[in-house]
């Protein structure tokens, strides 16, 4: 059921984004030294966390049946944060990116084998497979323009085990609406990421953030990720540097 109340889905999160950031926030406090002075980082941190404080309120909503609130909904918040600090000194899009890869990195390397497991078995489950096709169907009905719009596509047990195709996507949407498009490509990074930490067997071929109409989602189990930072920052680093960079935005904006 949608929220009865008048909160955005992000305030009606916001100590969960918050103490996300915290947590990051920790990380980049030891990770920004290795490339600007310390005054420096202590400042983008401090910076940081003033801007997520004023974005989350300015964030449109994305209804409460939207993706549960994980790395790929509550980054979106937590990126835009520290693309304005990052922007504001002129420091590279890309090591902010690989700041965010690096950290996401470092965190799934902390897991234990059980915990990785864990969380494979729940992505694979017949429950979540149940939710995510009724999300997939919900999204279509295009409630909220900042929502992603995906299908839900079946496997055929041997070449994938399920997939989804989204059409629209939200972390595009809003990073567009907060003058982030750059930010995008390498968000999309972090999925390919969790997929070779985790055993998730992701391949994707298209991606809306790199110009095409789609982002083709298939996952197999126990599959080998072959992509990530390595094969995919090459592509990023040319479409960036395009004047007319924008990720491919559909949707009612």
């Amino acid at each position: 059921m949608e929220s009865k109340t008048n909160q955005t889905f992000f305030v009606a999160h916001e100590k969960e984004i918050m103490a996300l950031f915290n947590e990051i926030n920790e990380g980049v406090k030891q990770y920004l030294p290795s490339i600007c002075d310390k005054t420096v980082a202590e400042a983008i941190c401090s910076e940081a966390e003033g801007e997520l404080e004023k974005l989350i309120p300015q964030l449109p909503d994305i209804g409460d049946k939207s993706l549960e609130l994980d790395n790929g909904v509550s980054s979106v918040a937590v990126g835009i944060a520290y693309y304005k600090s990052f922007k504001r000194r002129g420091i590279s899009i890309e090591l902010l990116g690989k700041m965010l890869y690096d950290l996401r990195t470092f965190q799934l390397n902390e897991m234990t084998e059980e915990q990785r497991k864990a969380i494979a078995d729940e992505m694979f489950s017949t429950k979540r497979l149940s939710e995510f096709k009724e999300w997939a169907t919900w999204s279509q009905k295009c409630l909220y323009p900042y929502n992603w719009m995906a299908y839900y596509i079946e496997g055929d047990g041997e070449e994938f085990d399920y997939g989804a195709d989204y059409v629209e996507c939200g972390v595009a949407k809003i990073c567009h609406k907060f003058k982030a498009d750059e930010l995008v490509p390498f968000i999309c990074l972090l999925d390919l990421l969790e997929s070779r930490s985790l055993g998730l067997g992701l391949v994707r071929t298209k991606t809306l953030a790199m110009g095409d109409n789609v982002c083709d989602f298939r996952f197999k189990r126990g599959r080998p990720t072959t992509q990530g930072w390595d094969t995919e920052i090459d592509k990023i680093r040319k479409l960036i540097s395009l004047p007319s960079y924008e990720p491919v935005l559909k949707g009612h904006l």
